[in-house]
């Protein structure tokens, strides 16, 4: 297991208090394949007098990276373990020791999400199916029950003398919130109305906290509450290009989900063509073939590369192998825009952001991120007029330019941002603008 002492944590500059350790209330860990993110905040009460409108503010602490310390089945990359999780939950004790609640996102697909089954089905919730494909290591593992394990064992107590409640989440759905509300503080910086109600403030995760309020600074602030209000109900949409294939979204300034997750990854598209033949790629998917997940995951176009070019080509190794101009970049590039498509087909959002390892582009530089955005935006845009037009489809009549509508994502560390929101959220009930009208524990919405 990697020594704590080893783990590069990087500080949040930007917050103005930094808070004691003890001040600190809310954890969150977000699993990759190959790593673990994690942070610690402090909640923020709701300004005084704002009962209606209140605002879930944090304030980020620290967050950090860990490295897996496993290797797949297979021996083609590396893998994160309990181990590495059990690290990123005791540096969460270390750094937030009164830490109350913890959100853990992670890849899908689970059995069970949501309030509601954590109460009355906690076996199954936060659990993996028993045949998870494209983690077969984790197949059948609950997270949440492993997660109140390690806790109560760190901390010397039984599970139910465990205060610490744990929050099981999918990662694009947090990743899509903590995108919305990241890029919400950078629009309210260069907004003309943000900049006049721009006061005595600072930036807190997602909101705006007057860094001395006295009665007469009330309105002004519920100004600016009003402002990330309207601002909230644009959609933004997530997607993640990576190990894993998926997609998640913010509806009305929360998580867009129905009566359970998304997987996308699962999804059949149509079979391109390219050089004028038929892609024949049978897919990597055990179950689906040539599934979404199948065509474009690290593994599907490491496979590709490796059936061809080297058969001992790791996965950890596909972004130094397949350079600039290979045609590899050419094939994921149409599967995305492809799949931007249906997502703007069927939410409309006002922003694609883009993220996973596949969105670093060649060698995961600028240049490379640069380099395959171009092609998925090359790539969508041929897909935006019908045939013998040179107008767009009408319902796309405003996206004249592609590069705000399709982007990187902007957060540097959106899962741990989501998280420690929906980790707010799961102490007070609290969204970044405001309260729930409706029971989320009984209709089991909304939950990540």
């Amino acid at each position: 297991m990697p020594d704590s002492e080893e783990i590069e944590i990087i500080e949040y500059a930007e917050a103005m208090n930094r808070w004691s350790a003890n001040e600190r209330d809310l954890g969150c860990i977000s699993l990759t394949k190959d790593s673990i993110f994690f942070g610690v905040a402090r909640s923020l009460g709701p300004v005084p007098g704002q009962v209606q409108n209140a605002m879930s503010k944090i304030d980020l602490c620290v967050h950090g990276e860990i490295q897996g310390s496993g290797h797949d089945s297979a021996g083609l990359g590396t893998i994160i373990t309990l181990t590495d999780v059990a690290l990123a939950l005791k540096l969460i004790l270390q750094y937030a020791p009164q830490v109350t609640h913890v959100a853990v996102a992670s890849f899908g697909p689970f059995v069970r999400l949501g309030k509601y089954n954590r109460e009355n089905n906690p076996d199954e919730y936060g659990r993996f199916p028993k045949h998870l494909t494209n983690y077969p290591e984790w197949s059948g593992e609950s997270l949440y029950q492993r997660s109140r394990t390690i806790l109560a064992d760190i901390l010397n107590v039984t599970l139910k003398e465990l205060e610490i409640e744990i929050l099981v989440c999918l990662d694009v759905n947090v990743s899509a919130l903590g995108e919305h509300y990241f890029e919400l503080d950078r629009l309210f910086d260069k907004d003309e109305e943000g900049k006049k109600l721009l006061h005595n403030t600072f930036s807190l995760a997602g909101s705006r906290v007057p860094s001395r309020i006295r009665q007469t600074d009330m309105r002004k602030w519920n100004d600016v509450a009003h402002w990330y209000q309207r601002w909230s109900r644009t959609t933004t949409a997530y997607v993640k290009i990576s190990h894993s294939v998926n997609v998640g979204f913010t509806d009305v300034g929360w998580i867009g989900r129905g009566r359970h997750h998304a997987q996308m990854n699962a999804h059949l598209p149509r079979k391109l063509s390219f050089d004028g033949q038929i892609d024949d790629f049978p897919g990597s998917c055990s179950i689906h073939g040539d599934c979404l997940e199948g065509l474009v995951s690290v593994h599907a176009l490491s496979t590709r590369i490796r059936t061809h070019e080297d058969p001992k080509l790791r996965n950890d190794e596909f972004l130094q192998f397949a350079k600039i101009g290979d045609p590899i970049w050419d094939i994921a590039a149409a599967y995305v825009a492809d799949f931007c498509h249906l997502i703007t087909k069927f939410i409309a959002p006002r922003r694609i952001a883009i993220g996973g390892l596949i969105s670093r582009g060649p060698n995961g530089t600028e240049q490379g991120k640069r380099y395959f955005l171009t092609l998925v935006r090359n790539h969508f845009e041929q897909r935006l007029k019908p045939a013998n037009s040179t107008r767009n489809i009408p319902a796309y009549e405003e996206l004249e330019d592609l590069t705000k509508f399709i982007t990187y994502r902007i957060c540097p560390w959106p899962g741990v941002f989501g998280g420690l929101i929906v980790a707010r959220w799961d102490k007070t009930n609290l969204t970044p603008v405001g309260t729930f009208e409706h029971n989320l524990v009984e209709r089991n919405r909304g939950d990540p």
